[in-house]
């Protein structure tokens, strides 16, 4: 498909371009700072435009996931299980009457202890420190009488081991416990009568002593008898509490019981392969996408239509989808119009840009950011315009972007082809800051054999200046006026801040040339915003001439 197949009228633009004087008064008495206008709100569109955009971020992090842990399983696949269940009967004297919750929990902690893990390693005869083998199980209450043990393991065998050792340790410790708790308990019986006795051998040893027929005698004699009594009832209390307490400790220690065996706990290859790696999986792309939803966030960088021109102070009046400059170019720059749709568009926007430019048409194209798609844009324009029999020169003041698509590396002025198309153009020097073009009066004036004489004979015979300019906020835009009368810049979604497109604006706006329209690149699919700035659309004619509707 050919240019002439897509011809496209803009009607924004119809209408004579206004005079260089009527228009730059009118953009005087217009405040160039950009209206406050409609907030960015943070939609889902929003957001997911950013995570489309920079899909490969987080698909990257979320393969890096994948390989963490698939390299986490092959290295240290984890252990092997085994668990068993205990039954501890619940006696109300056992745990003082507090309830069996309680009861419950203090066996399970003392399950769960270093005296445990202790004399299970010592049954294995393991090397392992007691404090790293209690690390490997973990005791869980079921109810107020049963407890469920699970180990962990290098192998399955191991952990059926393991967790014997360990149930057999648990009953072994319990029953040590509870005797040894019994025997203390008796000593402390044992002593109150011990107690007892020595109180009332005491009075006795006082009664020898006292004289006879005295009431000091009678009195020794009278609580000597007391004692005696409460000797006879202590002595019965302690020996009916000890042959209690005995039974009591049987009946604990007899009540606690493995009722299930330590056995394998059963897994599926497949499930653990896929906790691991499918969790490291979802923990990269996680991350990738907060990383980007967080840099779309608080980034200073303008992709909407709407923002652009508030930037700017100039109307978006096209914005096209990512176009890469390599890719595009590729076979020819005359064939990438027609291969690349975004390039097409631009082509037309920038033909109808220039139908509104009084003769001898100048335009210039300032990138704002990457000038590779805008070069390729200007060159296809040139080459389409010379197809056409028109004399166009190309001036390429951005180093060599544009003159590389023809294939010129050399400063000065060239006579070019390009698939039979014959063009001019001229690569300014490198060295050279804001170079005069054949516009300026003093550039008519200069030496006849100077490259800027053979520049202003070109341009002089020529029926198009193509420019390309980006600007530097550090030098100005007072030589653009030399180059072109009107100028399109291009944007890149993403690439510019507000600060600088305010300067790109502005630095075009004080050299005096008319800043006709922004083309925004790679915009999203879900910007709904219109590309209009806060310029009035009524008032005096050349307010209407300004905005292309008059």
């Amino acid at each position: 498909m050919n240019e002439t197949d897509e011809t496209v009228t803009f009607a924004r633009f119809a209408g004579p371009e206004p005079s260089a004087r009527d228009w730059r008064a009118d953009e005087a008495a217009v405040d160039p700072s950009p209206a406050s206008g409609v907030p960015g709100l943070v939609s889902l569109a929003f957001l997911t435009s950013a995570l489309r955009r920079r899909y490969k971020l987080w698909l990257t992090l979320g393969l890096i996931g994948f390989i963490i842990g698939a390299a986490i399983y092959v290295l240290k696949p984890p252990p092997f299980k085994a668990d068993s269940t205990i039954y501890i009967q619940y006696n109300i004297n056992a745990d003082n009457g507090d309830g069996g919750s309680d009861y419950i929990a203090t066996q399970q902690s003392q399950i769960q202890s270093l005296p445990v893990a202790a004399l299970a390693v010592k049954k294995l005869g393991l090397s392992m420190p007691a404090s790293t083998f209690l690390s490997k199980y973990t005791v869980t209450v079921v109810t107020d009488q049963i407890v469920t043990l699970e180990m962990s393991a290098p192998s399955q065998a191991q952990a059926i081991s393991w967790l014997n050792a360990v149930d057999s340790a648990a009953l072994a410790y319990r029953a040590t416990f509870l005797t040894d708790a019994q025997a203390t308990y008796v000593a402390t019986l044992n002593n109150s009568v011990a107690a007892a006795k020595a109180q009332i051998s005491g009075v006795s040893a006082q009664i020898a002593q006292a004289p006879a027929g005295t009431k000091q005698l009678s009195q020794l004699r009278a609580r000597r008898t007391a004692l005696t009594t409460k000797l006879g009832a202590l002595e019965q209390n302690v020996e009916a509490t000890i042959v209690s307490g005995q039974v009591d400790t049987e009946v604990n220690i007899k009540g606690a019981d493995v009722t299930s065996p330590a056995a394998a706990v059963h897994r599926s290859h497949f499930k653990v392969i896929g906790e691991y790696i499918g969790a490291a999986l979802a923990a990269g792309l996680v991350i990738g996408m907060a990383i980007v939803i967080v840099q779309a966030l608080v980034s200073t960088k303008l992709r909407r239509r709407y923002d652009v021109a508030q930037a700017l102070a100039a109307p978006v009046r096209l914005s096209v989808g990512r176009v890469k400059a390599r890719a595009a170019a590729r076979g020819g720059v005359r064939r990438a119009a027609a291969r690349n749709r975004g390039i097409r568009l631009m082509v037309r926007h920038l033909r109808d840009v220039r139908g509104n430019i009084p003769p001898p048409a100048a335009l210039a194209v300032v990138p704002a950011d990457e000038p590779g798609v805008a070069a390729l844009a200007l060159v296809s324009l040139a080459l389409s315009y010379a197809q056409k029999g028109l004399e166009v020169v190309v001036a390429d003041l951005s180093g060599g972007v544009a003159a590389r698509l023809l294939k010129i590396s050399e400063p000065g002025l060239h006579k070019v082809e390009s698939d039979g198309t014959a063009l001019t153009i001229f690569l300014a020097e490198p060295t050279a800051v804001a170079p005069i073009g054949p516009l300026a009066v003093r550039a008519t004036a200069a030496d006849p054999d100077s490259p800027a004489a053979e520049l202003v004979k070109a341009y002089g015979s020529a029926d198009r200046l193509l420019t390309l300019a980006p600007l530097d906020p550090a030098l100005g835009a007072d030589h653009l006026t030399t180059w072109a009368s009107a100028a399109v810049v291009t944007v890149t979604a993403g690439q510019a801040t507000a600060v600088k497109l305010r300067a790109t604006g502005d630095m075009i706006r004080l050299a005096g040339v008319y800043l006709a329209s922004a083309i925004l690149i790679g915009a999203d699919k879900s910007d709904e915003s219109f590309g209009t700035s806060e310029l009035p659309i009524s008032g005096t004619a050349s307010d209407a001439e300004l905005l292309g509707i008059g």
